[in-house]
């Protein structure tokens, strides 16, 4: 018997300093990774990471209904002079706004890029994120807007809430889908961790919620996505 507990003891310590090994060589491996595609660093803005990767940024929103609170924007570098597509992001915002985020909401309807432009008005950002995955069976319109023929894009989903000193504000929900030139699933992973996220099965693939209860709220942004890629611009 001694000798029995003796190996079990012995296995679990092994087993324990396998996985501790395994961890840390991952987080090398991440931390490699970071250091040559400076735009997977954590903290960053959107507009940051695709002027770090592409050498240029700009925002232009495709659809905007103040009455439903949801714009549509094409996050773009530029290429010989045309624009390149890298996030369509959808935005949801929350009703109503807080008084002390109408000057940054003012700026951000009229064209304004929200990370850029909140950071500008002295608020930082905090992100809580529900889904990150890839959808598919999305509308033609996002194909051609990407200038890819892919079956599925990666995407994530958060809440975004804006901070100044005491204050923690809900701003809005973003979706953000990628272009396959700018962040693969890999690379995603690498910015936003699994942490409090659950994998899931079905028809969205390589996906991961916060809980259960995100399902709904998941389902009624891939709506409110194709929705407005489905307008007439």
């Amino acid at each position: 018997m001694k000798a029995i507990l003796l190996f079990l003891l012995s296995f679990c310590l092994s087993a324990c300093v396998s996985i501790s090994t395994s961890t840390s060589l991952k987080k090398f491996e991440d931390q490699i990774a970071i250091a040559q595609k400076p735009w997977l660093q954590s903290g960053l803005l959107m507009s940051e990471r695709i002027e770090k990767k592409f050498g240029s940024f700009g925002v232009e929103v495709l659809s905007q209904d103040e009455h439903k609170g949801i714009r549509l924007a094409n996050l773009y570098s530029k290429e010989d002079k045309n624009k390149v597509t890298r996030v369509i992001a959808l935005t949801k915002y929350e009703n109503p706004i807080d008084k002390k985020l109408m000057q940054a909401h003012t700026e951000i309807l009229a064209g304004g890029s929200i990370g850029a432009t909140l950071a500008k008005n002295g608020f930082s950002i905090k992100k809580q994120v529900f889904f990150k995955g890839k959808l598919d069976h999305t509308p033609v319109r996002l194909d051609s807007l990407m200038g890819s023929k892919n079956s599925t894009y990666t995407t994530v989903m958060y809440e975004l809430i804006a901070q100044k000193e005491k204050d923690s504000l809900p701003y809005c929900s973003i979706t953000e889908v990628y272009s396959p030139q700018f962040l693969t699933m890999a690379e995603l992973d690498l910015i936003y961790s699994d942490s409090g996220l659950h994998k899931i099965q079905g028809n969205v693939r390589e996906s991961f919620i916060a809980n259960t209860s995100s399902a709904t709220k998941i389902q009624e942004n891939i709506s409110f996505l194709k929705e407005a890629l489905l307008i007439k611009q």
